[in-house]
């Protein structure tokens, strides 16, 4: 993907490092995000924070993602680290991927979570991008297991925290941590293990 086509067709200014919520779903729980931006933003202050609008907002529940807007607001009134982008088309996901430095995944608690395959965490694996979960189910774990994420408590602190230790990391090993991500043995196995093969013959 093109970081910078990533950035841009995202709104987002072309410096900082950036955290990909993407969507907001009812079963969502970004609320601890918000809580805990102000710590990231008191270590980090050029980080920019992305939420994704639904592509159908008449048939998919707002409440959470009204209730994110109004938060976002009180927590950034001028709009300067959190930012709330068109519906990007999975067509040009690879450029959005390129352009996030960290995926965060918040479920709500709940055993339909725990259960949970979370298509968000699969999508930060495919674009080899890190990824930092709560109740994030057996995909967060396997993800973490493969050096690729890590798993916080559901806290604005150790969230935070999650946060800041994946952008010093990425500060570090830069490009070549994204390399060696996407080539690691245990990463390279989880991603092969979750190829779709489509049969051109019925579509399955």
């Amino acid at each position: 993907g093109d970081r910078d086509a990533g950035r841009r067709a995202a709104g987002l200014p072309a410096a900082g490092p950036v955290v990909l919520f993407g969507g907001i779903y009812d079963w969502n729980d970004p609320a601890i995000l918000l809580d805990a931006w102000p710590l990231v933003l008191a270590r980090e202050p050029q980080a920019r924070l992305l939420f994704l609008d639904s592509p159908n907002p008449e048939t998919t529940p707002q409440r959470v993602h009204a209730e994110t807007r109004t938060r976002a607001r009180a927590v950034d009134p001028a709009g300067r680290s959190i930012f709330f982008s068109r519906w990007i088309p999975y067509s040009d996901r690879e450029d959005l991927y390129a352009a996030a430095d960290l995926i965060v995944s918040i479920s709500s608690a709940g055993l339909e979570t725990d259960l949970a395959y979370r298509t968000r965490l699969l999508d930060a694996a495919w674009g080899g991008v890190p990824s930092v979960s709560i109740a994030g189910g057996a995909l967060a774990r396997e993800l973490a297991e493969a050096g690729a994420g890590w798993i916080c408590e559901r806290s604005p602190d150790s969230l935070a925290g999650a946060v800041l230790e994946a952008f010093s990391r990425e500060r570090r090993e830069g490009a070549a941590r994204r390399a060696r991500a996407r080539q690691s043995e245990r990463l390279a196995r989880l991603r092969a293990d979750r190829v779709w093969i489509v049969d051109p013959l019925d579509g399955t």
